[in-house]
């Protein structure tokens, strides 16, 4: 009644352009289902099959949804983690410490795998691509030389022993998982850390046991632009 209209019409409306942000208690935190759900902020407490089913309601596919983001002002990562160990056999919650990042930074550089220099060429190429706009072929192009400017870094781990290799995975999905959290709540993130950001989220998809594939570069573009220009704004506009 006070969005004006009723309840059975919410899941359609919220679908519109015109809703951007559903407050919800109860019933609607455990039980709406919508694909287009993309960021959750929780303001109680959580534990049990409770806190899976809310943060559950993330977990839908939707066309450019790739990332979800959840802002806990109540529960600790251990208490997240605890409620989700009898459903999965493997959960990640990380805390929202600066401190873990550049931790994580200063982990997946100590082997001597990624270069600065390296790093510096591969951002100076990825900004110079032409993303949305760009012709199959531009981005063809493109992908060889990304392809090209990490191949170095991946001989570089292929040197190393099998739990090396185990270790610096490990820290490079941390390090990725931690930037694209840690930069949408604090205020400012060093031009360093962005960079290696890039530059690392483009390497893991090509190490084994973790991407080891081909990297969706024209659609990587078109994520990073869409980001970018929400960073320009003073509050970026999620549905959530």
């Amino acid at each position: 009644l006070m969005n004006g209209f009723g309840e059975a019409q919410v899941p359609k409306r919220f679908a519109s352009d015109d809703y951007q942000v559903l407050v919800v208690a109860e019933k609607y935190q455990t039980g709406f289902d919508q694909p287009l759900l993309h960021t959750m902020y929780v303001d109680k407490k959580l534990a049990g099959v409770n806190a899976v089913q809310t943060l559950s309601r993330l977990n839908r596919m939707a066309p450019g949804k790739e990332e979800t983001f959840v802002l806990d002002f109540r529960n600790t990562a251990e208490e997240i983690e605890a409620a989700f160990a009898p459903f999965y056999e493997c959960t990640i919650a990380e805390e929202t410490d600066p401190n873990a990042l550049y931790d994580a930074l200063r982990r997946i550089l100590e082997p001597d795998v990624i270069h600065d220099d390296e790093v510096t060429d591969f951002v100076k190429a990825y900004h110079l691509i032409g993303g949305a706009n760009a012709s199959k072929n531009a981005l063809e192009e493109s992908h060889q030389l990304l392809y090209a400017l990490t191949d170095l870094a991946l001989d570089r781990f292929y040197a190393l022993d099998e739990e090396e290799q185990g270790r610096f995975r490990t820290q490079v999905g941390r390090y990725v998982r931690l930037y694209a959290f840690l930069s949408q709540v604090i205020p400012y993130v060093s031009a360093a850390a962005e960079k290696l950001y890039l530059y690392a989220r483009f390497l893991k998809e090509r190490l084994p046991g973790d991407g080891g594939g081909r990297v969706d570069l024209g659609r990587s573009l078109l994520l990073d632009r869409a980001r970018a220009r929400r960073s320009a704004r003073r509050r970026p506009s999620r549905r959530g």
